[in-house]
């Protein structure tokens, strides 16, 4: 995994979720990055366990809401390859890998037309504000934590600015659970939507 520049950011989150794919291996890890002292968010793609190729860079989470809000104002479900362009990378994964993502912080869910495209979810102008309350600093994991044990990270309390507990599970709204349990969309039904996943190369 190539080194992001984050030493002068303020860790908010970090936290795994399953792949779109049913037939994809591992677990895709993410964090989500805040300048300090600013409401300045950034989301980076950290590690996939099941080794394909992803493009290592933050990402602003205001050019994703930008992003977003064009398709939320389209009213019509979409293929994840339309989240391309909040990447400067390449990658054929990236766009899949940020749904997936995206589906885990209940900003995407899927269409009720058809599972494997996506609809953008009605509360989508609070995603920053909710990511702000998770208030990491009272819970702050190191740089060597985040990149030797993600996985711990990713189970290991959070807690609010009130001082509860939570997990990186459970501090998400309470429909999440629902959605970390739904199975969504095969690779290959993703490329008949325009979606090209391919985990083997860049």
């Amino acid at each position: 995994m190539n080194p992001l520049e984050t030493n002068h950011l303020h860790l908010v989150l970090t936290a795994q979720c399953p792949k779109l794919s049913q037939t994809a291996e591992g677990l895709l890890t993410y964090n989500i990055w805040q300048e300090p002292d600013s409401d300045v968010l950034y989301l980076a793609l950290a590690k996939n366990d099941g080794g394909g190729y992803f493009s290592h860079e933050l990402i602003l989470v205001s050019h994703i809401m930008d992003c977003l809000v064009t398709l939320q104002a389209s009213k019509q479900a979409f293929p994840a390859v339309r989240l391309r362009t909040a990447f400067e990378g390449k990658s054929a994964n990236n766009a899949s890998f940020l749904a997936a993502v995206l589906r885990h912080q209940q900003v995407l869910l899927p269409s009720p037309e058809n599972i494997k495209l996506h609809t953008v979810a009605i509360n989508l102008s609070t995603w920053p504000e909710r990511l702000l309350q998770l208030d990491a600093s009272l819970h702050t994991p190191t740089k060597t934590d985040v990149e030797n044990h993600p996985e711990q990270i990713a189970t290991s309390p959070v807690k609010t600015a009130k001082g509860k507990p939570k997990t990186a599970a459970n501090a998400l709204p309470e429909p999440a659970h629902q959605v970390l349990t739904t199975n969504v969309t095969d690779s290959k039904d993703e490329e008949d939507a325009l979606e090209v996943v391919d985990e083997s190369h860049s």
